[in-house]
């Protein structure tokens, strides 16, 4: 066991970063087969629901100089974007997704992490999911839902007592507020983890049967994993805001201890990042115990260190 890579919005964000060469839009169907045919082990990508209820596949609500909530699905559609590319419904890539699991030569099946955000989404989206479980073979079992609000979370729980949830939990709930500044979300490598959040976080994962828990890879600290390890969950981690040049060696510490938890624990262990290849060096160097690959970092990372 070792950590799976997953592609950040398909392929890698293409906005808030200086390595968009080559890549389509963000988090559209061509962005999602590129990342899988980079070799990607799954995807990341975050729903928002339009007028009509119709769940698509977008990171913000306000995007393209549109309010997509205010907008029926059809006319979401027809916003274009460069390569072609339209934002997608829910459906449209759950559909592509269970084709290009049904192609591949890995045992494994992808890794769906879903990021719920908007109001009332949980419903639709478990709708869809569903639907296309019925009718394109669609494992649900691949499916992990994300999400910053635990009530969203709550729901789907409420509705599928088998469904993988991995609570998003923020910077900001880990360590004291004053222990955090801005930008990027630093916090000193010597800072200790609001032992009340952590207790928090504890018991949520206990009482929800989380499989997993979704955390900025510069905030994972040895209390962290032993958390996960009392517990039997898994983590996936990803990086949150601009980074300094510090946390290179954050994020190799990080990314050592979760090696060594997945391939201890057997747990899932997953990275999110904005480039497959350069995921992939990184996590090598750290299997290897090789020197951080800093370039490979900030690509994988998808912005450049400060």
């Amino acid at each position: 066991m070792t950590i799976k890579i997953i592609g950040h919005r398909g392929n890698g964000r293409t906005t808030e970063t200086p390595f968009a060469q080559g890549k389509a839009p963000q988090q559209t169907l061509l962005s999602f087969t590129q990342a899988i045919a980079n070799g990607a082990d799954g995807v990341e990508f975050d729903v928002f629901l339009t007028r009509d209820q119709i769940p698509v596949v977008i990171d913000k609500d306000m995007a393209f100089g549109h309010i997509i909530s205010e907008m029926d699905c059809a006319d979401v559609r027809r916003i274009p974007l460069p390569m072609g590319q339209h934002i997608p419904t829910l459906e449209e890539t759950l559909i592509l997704l269970s084709g290009l699991n049904a192609t591949r030569a890995d045992d494994d099946d992808l890794f769906i992490n879903i990021e719920l955000k908007g109001p009332n989404v949980v419903k639709p989206t478990m709708n869809v999911v569903d639907s296309v479980a019925n009718h394109y073979g669609l494992k649900k079992s691949s499916i992990y839902y994300s999400a910053t609000d635990r009530q969203k979370l709550v729901d789907v729980r409420i509705r599928d007592a088998y469904a993988n949830i991995q609570p998003t939990i923020l910077t900001m709930e880990l360590f004291a507020p004053e222990k955090v500044h801005q930008p990027g979300y630093y916090v000193s490598p010597r800072t200790a983890y609001n032992k009340a959040a952590l207790g928090d976080l504890r018991q949520y994962i206990r009482d929800m049967d989380c499989c997993a828990i979704d955390v900025p890879t510069t905030d994972i600290r040895p209390q962290l994993i032993d958390v996960a390890n009392d517990l039997g969950v898994g983590f996936c981690t990803h990086p949150s805001g601009p980074r300094r040049v510090i946390d290179a060696g954050k994020t190799y510490n990080a990314l050592s201890l979760l090696h060594a938890y997945a391939v201890s624990s057997r747990k899932s262990v997953t990275f999110k990042v904005d480039d497959i290849a350069a995921g992939r060096a990184v996590v090598h160097a750290v299997q290897k115990k090789k020197r951080m690959p800093v370039p490979a970092l900030e690509h994988a990372m998808g912005t450049l260190f400060i």
